[in-house]
């Protein structure tokens, strides 16, 4: 499919016709021989970076005007809607040392706050073949841990604690699509359910016991302009042995960078991103109905179409269907 680089500089050049997979540094170079910039100030460069972003922003949501209506309307592709895995269960294990009855030291960092309450096993505490099981009373950082031994003593032991139920979710993690549910490798578990976070968190302060997770809840973790929002999963019961959760979940995209990274969805989407940057382009020069914006019109539509053929009505939220671009 052409795409209208421009011809402002002696540098413009067309996109080749197998040109399908360009960086985000070869798209910024792009846009800027539009521009007819041959050479380009920092400034006009990260000028260029932002209405790639504006075209990539624009390409995620599936902007297009729905021919059947002549209205504004978006598509949820499912290339942002994955499967992943998530391994839960499996004990947390170091080397920690008691040489004031009552703390634990580790000498690596494996404590966490969300432990306190829970079982730890010290093998051959005291050289004799024999197992010590304390209950972690208090946390103070994560190397030091308060126990509810005041006895005993030891150095340089082996310690386990078992899982404490939380879990972080990927870095670009934007929300659940449909439940989480135990993967087919572990056969023979319950069902598992969604509740409130409050719920997992009254269910811990009764019992910390372990068993099958029959409740989990999804969590906002922490948020810094840096890396954006975190979330986490808690489950209950605390899982006993390994065990594999399945979910499906909406993936989130951080803005592109000038240089050598891809924008998500693939040869033909990354097509897609690149005549959105030359769209925002030509609205920048007050050009509304430019021939990037005719050629983004003609691509988002007959990609959305080829998304469609990706995967079955029934897997299709009923309002993409009903969108107006079916198949």
């Amino acid at each position: 499919m052409p795409v209208d680089t421009g011809s402002g500089s002696a540098t413009s050049t067309p996109a080749a016709a197998n040109d399908l997979s360009l960086t985000a540094a070869v798209m910024v170079d792009r846009l800027e021989d539009f521009m007819g910039w041959s050479s380009p100030t920092s400034a006009q460069s990260a000028d260029m970076l932002k209405r790639l972003n504006d075209g990539y922003a624009r390409a995620l949501r599936g902007e297009h005007f729905d021919p059947s209506t002549g209205e504004l309307a978006y598509h949820d592709w499912n290339f942002l809607k994955p499967i992943a895995q998530l391994s839960i269960g499996g004990a947390t294990t170091g080397t920690a040392t008691v040489a004031t009855a009552g703390t634990a030291t580790a000498t690596t960092a494996i404590f966490d706050e969300s432990m306190v309450g829970l079982t730890m096993t010290v093998t051959d505490y005291d050289g004799a073949l024999t197992d010590l099981e304390v209950d972690i009373t208090g946390y103070t950082s994560t190397t030091v841990v308060t126990i509810d031994d005041d006895t005993n003593t030891w150095a340089a032991k082996a310690i386990s604690v078992p899982s404490t139920g939380i879990y972080d979710l990927p870095a670009l993690f934007g929300g659940l699509l449909e439940p989480m549910g135990y993967h087919y490798s572990s056969s023979g578990q319950s069902d598992i359910v969604e509740v409130t976070p409050e719920e997992i968190q009254e269910r811990w302060r009764q019992s910390k016991s372990l068993g099958i997770p029959d409740k989990y809840a999804i969590v906002p973790k922490t948020f810094t302009t840096a890396t954006g929002q975190r979330f986490q999963a808690w489950f209950n019961s605390l899982p006993s042995a390994a065990m594999v959760i399945r979910y499906r979940y909406r993936l989130l995209q951080a803005p592109l960078t000038d240089a050598a990274v891809y924008p998500v969805g693939g040869p033909d989407f990354n097509r897609l991103v690149l005549v959105a940057g030359l769209a925002a382009c030509e609205h920048a020069k007050s050009v509304r109905d430019g021939t990037n914006e005719s050629i983004y019109q003609g691509t988002v539509q007959a990609l959305i179409k080829l998304d469609r053929s990706a995967f079955s009505a029934g897997d299709a939220p009923e309002r993409l269907i009903n969108e107006g671009l079916e198949a």
